[in-house]
Order: structure tokens, then sequence, then C-alpha cells
């Protein structure tokens, strides 16, 4: 008898750490919009697409609207413009409704060919996530130069 107990108090300790360990989305997609940050650091379009759902749609006052493939484009075009780039990102919000949540970011932006940036910009990002599975991915993005 006292083995059932065991194994019920086993199971339900297991049943909260596990509930425990998830993320919650608000921070989820802090450390999305991190990663993000880093991987365009370090250079990684991948580490920035990762983030990016398959049907994500974007719209610019410089580029106009983007789907996912012209997006990773002009990452790429972005990075081979800007051999030392550098970022500072501050999420100013995060709302999560249900399956779905709106962040706003605001980015500057630095680089150029050489060690010391030629030009900095100031972004701010409306960014439009869902949940897949049991991540967060960008569906949406808005911005338009702040400088």
């Amino acid at each position: 008898m006292m083995r059932f107990v065991y194994t019920g108090l086993f199971l339900c300790v297991a049943v909260v750490l596990v509930a425990c360990t998830r993320t919650p989305p608000e921070a989820a997609i802090r450390a999305n919009i991190a990663a993000m940050e880093k991987a365009v650091e370090t250079r990684s379009a991948s580490g920035v697409m990762e983030h990016i759902a398959a049907s994500f749609a974007a719209e610019s006052s410089e580029t106009g609207p983007l789907d996912r493939e012209a997006a990773k484009r002009t990452l790429a075009g972005v990075l081979l413009a800007f051999p030392n780039i550098k970022i500072g990102a501050t999420v100013r919000s995060v709302d999560v409704q249900g399956e779905s949540a709106q962040s706003v970011v605001e980015v500057l932006a630095g680089g150029g060919p050489g060690a010391l940036p030629e030009s900095v910009r100031h972004f701010t990002f409306h960014l439009s996530w869902t949940r897949d599975g049991s991540t967060w991915k960008l569906i949406r993005a808005r911005w338009g130069d702040s400088s």
C-alpha cells in the first residue's frame, strides 16, 4: 500500500516540477528578442530566421512589404554591408493574448566596414508573435527609422 502512496506522491511532484519549468509567454518572447539581437551581432542569419514563422510578413517605410524569404535576403544584405554591426534592443512592451502576442522594441543599430561605426540609427519595431507548439514565432513586423 505504501508503495502506491509513494508512487502517487512522486507523480504529483513530477507534474508540479514540469509545470514550473515552462517558460511564461512574456519571458519566452523577451528571450527570443534577445536571441535575435545576439544572432545579428554574431552575424548568424539562421539564428535570426529560426524565430521567424513561415508565414511571416513585414512592412517598413524603407523596404515596403517583405515575406520571409525577402526578409532573409534583406538580412543577408545588411550583414554583408555592415560586417561590424552592433545592436542595442530595449523591449518596451509585451502584451500576450492567448496564442498571440504584440511587442514594441526600440533598437539602436550601428555599423560599418571598419572597427568604428559609420552610422547609427534608431528604429521602433512593432512585432506580432504566434505560439507554434511550445515556442513563439515572429509572424508580423512593422518598423520605421526614428533617427
